[in-house]
């Protein structure tokens, strides 16, 4: 193999670990949004439990529901943050376009619920898909920290 197919070999191997994982990540997110009922992978006795249990007030399977949010969007961003910052450059304008993208997926998801069956656009969930959003940069901007700077021990 001569010099340049080594070349592009290389960099189509770079662009796959990139931005692979944030293709199969959004598509879980998909899948998930797409499921009619989101908890019907939970066991029915564990379901019940959490259906009645009360924190704060609030039902546990609504703040399951906003937890999976923050933790689905959250993961998004990293991977995004990864693959567009993979040089190390962490630019004011790349953090502003990885939230951005980040957020606007989670609109497009919110809009995908419209359509599917027992699904409804909530802002609540933008607004969790948001926060995750921004810790899950927070956590790159840390390792990334992390990667230049390590700790000796």
């Amino acid at each position: 193999m001569d010099e340049h197919n080594q070349s592009q070999a290389s960099t189509l191997k770079v662009l796959l670990l990139r931005w692979a994982p944030v293709v199969l990540w959004a598509v879980v997110i998909f899948l998930l949004s797409n499921t009619p009922d989101p908890y019907g992978y939970i066991p029915k006795g564990i379901l019940r439990w959490i259906w009645w249990t009360k924190l704060f007030g609030y039902s546990m399977i609504y703040i399951l529901g906003l937890a999976a949010h923050f933790l689905e969007y959250a993961v998004l961003s990293f991977l995004l943050a990864r693959a567009i910052m993979w040089d190390g450059g962490v630019q004011r304008n790349r953090f502003i376009l990885v939230f951005a993208l980040t957020l606007l997926y989670a609109v497009s998801d919110e809009i995908h619920q419209i359509i599917t069956p027992g699904r409804a656009f909530q802002l609540v969930d933008l607004l969790m898909d948001s926060l995750g959003s921004l810790i899950g940069l927070a956590a790159y901007l840390l390792w990334v920290k992390r990667l230049r700077y390590p700790v000796v021990r």
